[in-house]
């Protein structure tokens, strides 16, 4: 049997298609040319009322009557003003020498100013610190809840911290060799010879080790509040006292066993609770 050859192309099926096609476009361009035709404008006189088929679209009307500003002056160039006013107020609560920065602290934290508050005071304006004691509001809002915690318990949890910074008189030195604890370390070594003697407990872990209980630190907030006063000047302590070297602290000293939160345990006080 011969072999037929390839099988011949649609050219002509193709060109019927083509055909067509060409036919139904030309029937839409004539009939839309026509319709278009037909809203042609006229000399023709305008009628009272103009009658179409499309809705006529109207303009958005209000009830309160757009005015222009009395004055061009932006809203942020007010907020500006009053912000530069707010700190130019600030800055004029600036304490110039001990006597008036002594007075202020004790103004505004009910209490008489800590030892060395006077070299502090000298360090800070030989590096021009600018000094205004409400920039350390935020300073001792966080520090108000250990104002009521026992002294002597928070000196022996500290002692007893994991990775603890120990400054011994004017001496830093601490007892891990972990990397973050070396960096604070060596920023507390630049001014070691100014610090009382101190234990600092780290933490290591970028987020809170410590979870307490609103009413824990509502109490202690009161605490605070209830032994803030100015004590008499003769009861008043010059200097910070000295404590043991680091972790010689007695069996009886030694805080008890800490209990930390395991994974789920908030989960099962809340299905307690409810």
């Amino acid at each position: 049997m011969a072999y037929p050859g390839p099988p011949r192309r649609p050219g002509g099926f193709l060109r019927y298609i083509l055909a067509a096609a060409i036919v139904v476009l030309l029937i839409f361009y004539f009939r839309g040319s026509s319709e278009a035709s037909a809203y042609k404008y006229t000399t023709s006189p305008v009628p009272n009322t103009i009658t179409t088929k499309y809705p006529v679209e109207h303009s958005p009307t209000y009830e309160i009557p757009i005015s222009k500003p009395k004055s061009e002056e932006h809203p942020i160039d007010t907020l500006i003003a009053n912000a530069e006013k707010t700190f130019e107020d600030l800055l004029k609560k600036e304490s110039h020498d001990i006597n008036a920065a002594a007075a202020e602290y004790r103004k505004r934290r009910g209490r008489h100013p800590p030892p060395g508050f006077d070299a502090w005071f000298k360090y800070a304006q030989k590096h021009n610190a600018v000094m205004v004691e409400d920039f350390f509001d935020q300073i001792y809002h966080d520090l108000g809840p250990y104002w009521g915690v026992d002294p002597s318990h928070m000196r022996t949890q500290a002692r007893d911290g994991g990775m603890v910074i120990s400054i011994r008189n004017g001496n830093a030195t601490a007892d891990s060799d972990w990397f973050w604890t070396q960096l604070w370390l060596q920023l507390i070594g630049t001014i070691q010879y100014a610090l009382p003697d101190m234990d600092i407990p780290l933490n290591a872990m970028d987020e809170p080790r410590m979870v307490v209980q609103w009413e824990t630190i509502n109490s202690l907030i009161e605490e605070e509040k209830a032994t803030r006063k100015l004590a008499d000047t003769n009861d008043v302590v010059q200097e910070y006292a000295h404590l043991p070297p680091p972790r010689h602290a007695s069996d009886k000293d030694k805080p008890p066993e800490r209990q930390w939160e395991e994974e789920g345990m908030f989960e099962r006080s809340f299905q307690k609770s409810g």
